[in-house]
């Protein structure tokens, strides 16, 4: 699933939710209250709706969306707002409560998590709920009222069908579109965001005028190393060092990406030259302790980097500023850190 759209859809549910619950505590109190026994009834059931939707709230906002808490509360709400409708609908007017077409949005709700089947289930446990309301609430003329109850029950199990499959096609097709898009930014090889990836994101933090480190980083006699041992080692050297690259920079303090061959660029935000040089030499410190292997012969491999740090400021082409100094490593015998003025 597409985290992001989905945080964003149960931000969505959550605000409709404090709406719902606002609007039944007008209605209950404009139009079926009928005395304290029920109040004190109603009463419970809201402040239990409050309690566990701001409660559902913290979880939302303050957790990731990968998180147990966050998956517990997103989808363990579906039942609970389940049994909180059939409780609502029974205090303001059973099957004729005003309230009725929340059930379509629980429908829909459950149908973002378990698709087709979740649809089903949930209109059938409405269906269920509904039945119950309609069978415990006094009715002056029953056979009249058949018609009407037959069409909210075929409607509520339209919805589960149809939306069960509206749904499940189109999360499937925001899933495909969504592979696909990440397929075409990522390095097939390393696994690493590619040069297209890299030069959005730098565009991004150029204009966005924010300050940042730009390390472009490369293997020292790499070419070597391919015609030695053959390309398929150099492959290996390449996703290993990827593999370390990536460990070494967390997602917080930036991005890794295959700038082409075997050469790579390393995007760090807002870190001052201590830090950044911290982590290089983490990086260094960490290959030096990697070995490969190829045709019985043990070998390894170092890296130059050449660092800059841009300001808001910063007007000149930092990109062919990083690669001057990494030209510079270089020169001055590979394996070492040259930082930009």
């Amino acid at each position: 699933m597409n985290q992001k759209s989905d945080h964003t859809l149960e931000i969505i549910f959550s605000m409709l939710r404090w709406l719902f619950l606002i609007a039944s505590g007008l209605i209950y109190g404009l139009y079926y209250y009928k005395g304290a026994e029920n109040l004190t009834y109603f009463s419970v059931l809201f402040c239990l709706g409050v309690v566990y939707m701001a409660t559902a709230d913290i979880v939302i906002h303050r957790s990731t969306p990968q998180s147990r808490p966050y998956l517990l509360v997103s989808q363990a709400a579906v039942i609970i707002d389940i049994a909180a409708f059939t409780a609502l609908i029974s205090l303001t007017g059973g099957t004729s409560s005003p309230l009725l077409p929340i059930a379509y949005l629980i429908i829909l709700h459950a149908a973002v998590y378990w698709r087709f089947a979740g649809g089903l289930l949930s209109s059938a446990a409405l269906i269920a709920g509904y039945i119950l309301v309609m069978l415990l609430q006094p009715q002056a003329d029953t056979a009249g009222l058949l018609p009407f109850h037959i069409m909210n029950l075929s409607f509520l199990a339209m919805v589960g069908v149809l939306g069960g499959v509206i749904v499940a096609r189109e999360r499937r097709h925001l899933t495909e579109k969504s592979y696909f898009e990440n397929q075409s930014k990522r390095d097939y090889l390393t696994g690493l965001y590619n040069h297209r990836s890299f030069q959005e994101q730098l565009a991004e933090q150029v204009g966005f005028m924010r300050s940042f480190t730009l390390v472009m980083a490369d293997i020292d006699y790499f070419k070597g190393v391919n015609d030695r041992y053959g390309h398929v080692t150099g492959d290996v050297v390449l996703k290993r060092i990827a593999q370390l690259l990536e460990g070494a920079v967390a997602r917080k303090q930036g991005e890794v990406f295959r700038y082409g061959g075997e050469e790579f660029a390393i995007l760090l935000y807002a870190h001052t030259a201590a830090e950044v040089t911290v982590i290089l030499e983490r990086v260094r410190q960490e290959l030096s302790l990697l070995t490969f292997e190829a045709g019985g012969q043990a070998f390894q491999v170092t890296m130059s980097f050449g660092a800059v740090t841009r300001t808001p400021e910063w007007t000149a082409d930092i990109v062919n500023e990083a690669d001057t100094m990494l030209y510079s490593a270089k020169k001055q015998g590979r394996n070492c850190i040259v930082w930009g003025a």
